[in-house]
This record gives C-alpha cells, sequence and structure tokens, in this order.
C-alpha cells in the first residue's frame, strides 16, 4: 500500500493525519477505479490503529514495592477538605503522614492491577488491598481517609481513580503516575480542590 513512490518525499501517509490522508488516497485510487469511500475506510482504520498503539505505549506499569519518602502540598487542608477532624489530622501529621511506614506493593499485567498498602495510621494492622480492572466497575477499599468506592480509567499516561468516601459521600480524584525523575506519585485531589502528593522511590 505504501510504495516507495508514496514515501519518497519523507511525508509517508502514516505520519499524517487521517483527513490529509482520505484526500491524498481518494485523489490516488479515482484513477486506478477504487472508490473513495473504501480508500477513507482505509485511512481512517490506519489512523484508529496508529492513535491506540501510541495510547498503549504511553500506559505505565506501576509493577514493584514503592516506599514513601515525601509529600507535597498542603495535606492538612486536605483532610479538613475530607471531613477529618482535629484529632485525626495532628495525628496523621505527628506521624509524618506516613513516610517511612507507608509501602506500595504493586502486580501489574496490562489493564489488570492489584495493590496492597500499609496505611499510615498505625492500628490498621493490615495492609488494605485492591484488585482492579482498568475501566471495569466499581471497587472499594480502604484508605487513610476512611473507605472509598471508586472507578477507575486511564488519563493519558495517569491511572486516574473518581472515588467517595463512603462514609459521608465526599468526592476525592486519586492519580497515579511516574514523575519526570521515575517517582511513582500518588497524587489526591480534594471536593474542593486541594492538591496534596504522596512520592515513593522504588525499593531494590
Amino acid at each position: 500500500l505504501f510504495s516507495p513512490k508514496w514515501c519518497s518525499s519523507r511525508v509517508c501517509p502514516s505520519t499524517l493525519s487521517s483527513a490529509v490522508v482520505s484526500r491524498i488516497f481518494s485523489s490516488h485510487r479515482r484513477s486506478h477505479g477504487q472508490p473513495p469511500q473504501r480508500v477513507e475506510s482505509m485511512a481512517m482504520q490506519l489512523a484508529a490503529e496508529r492513535a491506540e498503539e501510541e495510547f498503549r505505549l504511553e500506559r505505565p506499569n506501576f509493577s514493584g514495592t514503592w516506599d514513601l519518602v515525601r509529600t507535597e502540598g498542603d495535606l492538612d487542608r486536605l483532610l479538613s477538605d475530607m471531613g477529618q477532624g482535629w484529632l485525626i489530622r495532628n495525628g496523621a501529621k505527628a506521624l509524618k503522614y506516613g513516610i517511612g511506614r507507608v509501602v506500595v506493593d504493586c502486580q501489574q499485567d496490562g489493564d489488570d492491577l492489584k495493590f496492597s498498602k500499609v496505611l499510615c495510621d498505625p492500628r490498621n494492622l493490615s495492609k488494605s488491598h485492591v484488585h482492579i480492572s482498568v475501566g471495569q466497575g466499581t471497587v472499594r477499599f480502604l484508605d487513610d481517609i476512611g473507605r472509598l468506592s471508586s472507578t477507575s480509567q486511564w488519563d493519558g499516561s495517569s491511572l486516574r481513580f473518581d472515588a467517595k468516601l463512603e462514609s459521608s459521600g465526599l468526592a476525592v480524584t486519586l492519580l497515579m503516575y511516574f514523575s519526570s525523575e521515575g517517582n511513582f506519585v500518588e497524587e489526591m485531589i480534594s471536593c474542593k480542590g486541594t492538591v496534596a502528593k504522596y512520592v515513593f522511590d522504588r525499593r531494590v
């Protein structure tokens, strides 16, 4: 389909937009008796396959064991937004929001992910566990702000959770992604728009 004649000018159809590809192939194929609709369909399919491949390649793989090393943002305000009282907030601050304690383990196979997490609150003697298939259904899991019900989806190179606290119905967004330095990041956005981040190093 893509002969040297077409790519000789270094403008190969696979690098063009679907609209441009359609116009080029429609003009070329009409001289060979091919229906323009068939050529346009082929061009659109090519563009869709290319977009799907680029999307698949940018999905991160969070597999590994991750130790919390620092936090960023106003965690006290975020916890207040999410209905946490003074006692809980001061306890979390005294524990440095879990730095040196919180650990996330992840096993990932494409869109299938299993997480286990040691929470900040030392009263939680067992780990929190959640198994998700991205984009499929609702999951329930325990986090340090409470028990959450959440859906999931890929948002570019981030894994996005749109969640609600089961106790109050307050909404919170969680994004998981890699920073430019290669750290695993959990970013939380409260129902009032407050942003805070948990930054993890990979355990070796």
